[in-house]
């Protein structure tokens, strides 16, 4: 389990607002007008400064998302110039996969992604998730794809395996590319 004592979590929230509803979105616009995500990224890269300058080291830094977080979990994450402890990416895939082939860093294909998947997935398919995966793996990314039998929800009946992927990946993702993330 999750040493609680030494954790620290950190909840941010979307900048955008969401077209369809009264909430926020990661990722601003549409397909025929472009998406915007400046402002998404910006604050990403904040909090991590934030954190690995109060003391905590890339390898310890997990990104955790759902449906449209797990697309940027993935999108952002893969693009620091440094590994970090890993990524957890429920229910999502790669949303941009031509800027996410051009931007993704050398840097990041040390760091460990648990991806899973519900089968019957009605919003995004599961579908999405296994191209998701082929094309991390075709990278060199260590990567783990998990099924699970479920719609578009976070697996509770998951739980063990995520605390022991983020207690050590290297349990759950095997690959010539994991090594440890920069001090």
């Amino acid at each position: 389990m999750i040493n609680q004592e030494n954790a620290k979590w950190y909840f941010p929230r979307a900048p955008y607002r969401a077209d369809s509803d009264n909430g926020n979105s990661w990722f601003g616009g549409n397909d025929e007008d472009g998406w915007k995500f400046e402002k998404t990224f910006d604050g990403m890269n904040n909090l991590i400064n934030k954190i690995r300058t109060s003391g905590y080291s890339a390898s310890n830094i997990f990104l955790i998302g759902f449906s449209q977080g797990a697309c940027l979990a993935i999108d952002f994450a893969l693009r620091l110039p440094f590994s970090i402890g890993g990524i957890i990416a429920i229910a999502g895939f790669i949303k941009f996969k031509e800027r996410f082939l051009k931007d993704a860093t050398k840097e990041s294909t040390r760091t460990p992604i648990l991806l899973m998947h519900g089968n019957q997935d009605d919003v995004i398919p599961v579908k999405a998730g296994k191209t998701t995966n082929d094309i991390l793996v075709e990278k060199g990314y260590p990567v783990h794809f998990e099924r699970y039998d479920a719609k578009h929800k976070i697996p509770l009946k998951k739980m063990n395996l995520i605390n022991k992927f983020i207690n050590d990946p290297t349990i759950i993702v095997k690959s010539k590319n994991l090594n440890p993330a920069d001090p």
